[in-house]
């Protein structure tokens, strides 16, 4: 399915992907979504887990397009050794509190029991820590994302 598919007030759990894609300008699709959480038209939902995963790659992602030439995004491990380059960043930060000034934003705390829970997630189907207790968390609330995980039904944007 694709986003153009969701019908109004629909419940959509944004992967860190939808809102990275969204901050890089790669997929128009992502952003129309975007907004769409914005305008309220859908209710945006994300836990914990995605705001700071969405937090560290767009700063990856600012700091690159700052090198010369520019590059798709630095590592963190050079970020660490370049905190110099950290403390001018600021368009990462701006698209995260946006994010966060959402009026409809569902924003999921993560708990001990589903980090638990997802390593039967991680063992069944092959996933990554964070992607499995994002999976977690989404069947826990009935929000579609991941299509490994039964049970789950994955909205793609289809310009990516």
């Amino acid at each position: 399915m694709t986003f153009s598919e969701l019908r109004p007030g629909t419940p959509v759990y944004l992967d860190t992907n939808v809102l990275v894609y969204d901050f890089a300008g790669r997929s128009g699709e992502c952003s129309r979504l975007v907004q769409q959480c914005k305008d309220e038209v859908v209710l945006g939902v994300l836990s914990s887990v995605t705001l700071q995963e969405f937090c560290h790659v767009a700063m990856c992602l600012q700091a690159g397009e700052r090198q010369q030439p520019p590059q798709e995004k630095l590592s963190a491990s050079f970020l660490r050794k370049n905190p110099e380059i950290v403390r001018q960043l600021w368009k990462y930060a701006a698209a995260l509190e946006e994010i966060l000034a959402w009026a409809n934003a569902r924003i999921i705390e993560i708990r001990k029991d589903q980090i638990f829970r997802s390593q039967d997630i991680r063992r069944r189907h092959g996933l990554l820590t964070n992607d499995s207790i994002i999976a977690q968390v989404m069947l826990d609330h009935g929000d579609p994302d991941f299509e490994r995980v039964e049970g789950v039904e994955v909205f793609k944007p289809s310009d990516l």
